[in-house]
């Protein structure tokens, strides 16, 4: 079971992976021609062959530059070394610009020390919360973070005013600190690293702190080895050695990240599959944790190779646009994290307050219960594909820049289709959930018994519960084929041939299943005449039970022995109703000839009147029993007859009450029931010999 699951969750991301990559090709920017509405299958096809086309073009274009760098090795050295003479030569001094960072950063941090011990007063306690705790302290460290660049890089730029190269110097690296400074913030709210008190998520202290650490540093060199590339390129070093640095740093950064996902491998799976309060997650959460980190190696040796090929092309902003999406992408992660809490948390409330409504009802099973799919969990899963959708468009404007004038417009459009096509699926996904879980909702409260939900409002119970499953099916249905039809459009295909085919089709399959056709017309109209109900108990003329599901073409009917029949629609000629409004129930008595009639009658409404008042059969009835005096005459005995009419299904139980309570007042009034009696003629004198039973 774990390897399936595990399996499911590999294509899955496997799939995203595949169609982000396509469409990082495809979409380079938004501002493509839309889609002609007519267009068909061809164009689409065209447009995929000059994608093809464009990217064994491309591959080539950089293989023979990565072969030109090769070649080109020998002369880096030299390179560098003219890069730095030229620098010289224009009045900029390396060790006086570092000196200077040097004495007005640590200015900066000092007056931002300061501020934390100030800071440090006003810190609330732990009475106030968590999301208090880390509100404040959060603020507090960005207002130490804009002191530091203020007073310290505010002051260093303003002592490099003179020299242009250290203050372009200056502001690269400010700006890669102060980035890698914000992405240290953002992960002390979760880690915490120094005060376990404050940890949001449930790792040990090491754990914690390497975790920080890793990433810290991770960040650090990224952003130190990108802007150092930016000033050499900005510098007039020379694209060859600019090409060997970028690529070099890379490839020891992706390297670098490669271990870190090794060695916090089952740091951030305990993070992935439990949440904070320890809860375990969902299968897809435990799955997507036991394999994350072959998911994150594939992913950085991807970024890595897409991203060499864009610096051989000439495209040297591609390496900053990797760490943003790799930023991206772990915001990502944390987000859809926050709406898996979330959600859990939602559905515990929403499951309570459901299960005090079924409480006093033994009538939904709690397997049923427990398996009925939530609102929660819904907008769970929609607001993570919400969030992927909208981070897979942020990295399409982001990575519209590096592609933007490399793609064929033909390929535009071939992505654009698969942007809609994609569209079109999440949105039948929406429309089709909704309608599972309203009606599986509505279905679970129908068969709730609820205290006074007598009359109409039992009648509107039972008729939803007969109703919805045939109107849910064809809902659904309905939303897969026109989802269907709309994804085809959207790749090209011309649906009005379908729509005619699909017409002829559907006449000969109705020509030649007529008593499907039959089963499923005689249903609709069954359903329009209300002719029953789920739970009530019908007789169809071949089986009497009670009905356990109304479907498209037949009639699942449960017999009172167990035997569940199922009963096309169409072989169903009458059906007769056991379960409306009320139903009458006959009981006869024998009583000997010479009883008194007229002390029968007035005996028997006084018992009427006794057990329309009685508390708990009383309800039942729903007239007074009727006394329905001599129906016959036997030898020894006159038969009377008795009818009392109750609550369909009631009609069993109150048969042994009447039984018991007759045969009561019957005694009370010094009446006997008649004891059957036969004579035998015979013997040897011929001597009558009587005999009772």
């Amino acid at each position: 079971m774990k390897f399936c699951n595990a399996f499911r969750s590999f294509r899955a991301v496997v799939f995203s992976i595949v169609f982000a990559a396509a469409l990082f090709v495809l979409v380079p920017s938004f501002a493509t021609e839309p889609v002609t509405p007519g267009a068909d299958v061809s164009g689409f096809m065209q447009g995929t062959s000059t994608l093809l086309d464009f990217v064994i073009e491309k591959a080539t274009v950089a293989g023979d530059r990565f072969l030109l760098l090769s070649q080109a090795l020998g002369n880096v050295r030299q390179d560098f070394s003219s890069f730095f003479a030229r620098l010289s030569a224009s009045g900029f001094s390396l060790e006086n610009t570092l000196i200077r960072i040097l004495i007005w950063l640590s200015v900066g941090a000092l007056a931002e020390l300061l501020f934390r011990r100030v800071a440090n007063r006003f810190r609330i306690g732990s009475r106030a919360g968590l999301f208090n705790n880390h509100l404040v302290r959060s603020v507090l460290d960005l207002l130490g973070i804009v002191i530091f660049a203020t007073i310290g890089g505010w002051s260093l730029l303003m002592s490099s005013k003179s020299d242009p190269a250290a203050q372009t110097m200056i502001i690269t690296y400010l700006t890669a600190l102060l980035a890698t400074r914000l992405i240290a913030l953002l992960l002390r709210i979760p880690l915490a690293p120094h005060e376990p008190q404050m940890r949001i998520v449930a790792l040990k202290d090491g754990d914690a702190r390497r975790l920080y650490g890793n990433i810290v540093l991770i960040a650090a060199l990224a952003f130190f080895f990108t802007s150092t590339s930016m000033l050499f390129e900005s510098g007039g070093l020379s694209e060859g050695a600019t090409l060997i640095f970028a690529l070099s740093f890379r490839l020891f950064v992706a390297a670098l990240v490669i271990v870190t996902c090794f060695r916090n491998r089952a740091t951030i799976a305990s993070i992935l599959g439990r949440d904070p309060s320890g809860r375990i997650r969902g299968t897809g959460w435990r799955s997507f944790a036991s394999v994350w980190h072959w998911f994150a190696i594939i992913y950085v040796c991807l970024s890595w190779f897409v991203t060499s090929v864009l610096l051989l092309l000439g495209q040297p902003k591609a390496g900053l646009d990797a760490i943003f999406t790799i930023i991206i992408l772990m915001a990502l992660v944390v987000i859809c994290l926050i709406i898996d809490d979330w959600a859990a948390h939602a559905d515990t409330r929403d499951r309570e307050k459901l299960a005090e409504e079924v409480a006093a009802s033994r009538a939904i099973a709690p397997s049923s219960f427990d398996a009925t799919d939530s609102f929660p969990q819904f907008f769970s899963k929609l607001g993570q594909s919400a969030a992927t959708l909208i981070v897979f468009f942020a990295l399409f404007r982001l990575w519209s820049g590096p592609w933007d004038g490399l793609v064929d417009p033909r390929a535009k459009r071939v992505g654009l289709a698969l942007v809609q096509f994609a569209a079109t699926l999440m949105i039948a996904y929406v429309l089709w959930h909704l309608v599972v879980i309203s009606s599986n909702r509505i279905l679970l409260r129908a068969a709730t018994p609820r205290d006074g939900a007598e009359g109409l409002k039992a009648v509107q119970r039972d008729r939803i519960a007969t109703l919805l499953p045939f109107i849910r099916s064809v809902m659904l249905a309905t939303i897969a084929t026109i989802a269907t039809l709309i994804g085809l459009s959207a790749i090209g295909v011309n649906v009005v041939p379908l729509l005619a085919g699909a017409g002829v089709i559907g006449l000969a399959f109705g020509m030649g299943s007529q008593a499907l056709v039959r089963d499923i017309v005689s249903g609709v109209f069954f359903l329009i005449d209300d002719a029953f109900r789920v739970g009530e108990l019908v007789d169809v003329g071949t089986v009497t039970g009670t009905i356990e599901r109304a479907g498209i073409r037949s009639l699942q009917i449960r017999h009172y022995l167990g035997a569940l029949h199922t009963v096309p629609f169409g072989e169903i000629h009458t059906i007769a109703n056991h379960s409306r409004q009320w139903i009458a129930a006959e009981m006869e008595f024998r009583l000997p000839l010479d009883t008194d009639t007229d002390l029968l009658q007035k005996t028997f409404a006084d018992y009427s009147d006794k057990l329309l008042a009685d508390p708990e059969h009383g309800p039942r009835l729903v007239a007074p029993l009727n006394y329905c005096g001599i129906v016959r005459i036997e030898d020894h005995a006159m038969i009377i007859r008795v009818i009392y009419k109750c609550i369909p299904g009631e009609q069993f139980t109150l048969r042994h009450v009447v039984q018991d309570g007759v045969h009561k007042m019957l005694d009370e009034i010094g009446v006997s029931l008649a004891i059957r009696e036969f004579r035998l003629l015979g013997g040897p004198d011929g001597v009558e010999i009587d005999e009772a039973e």
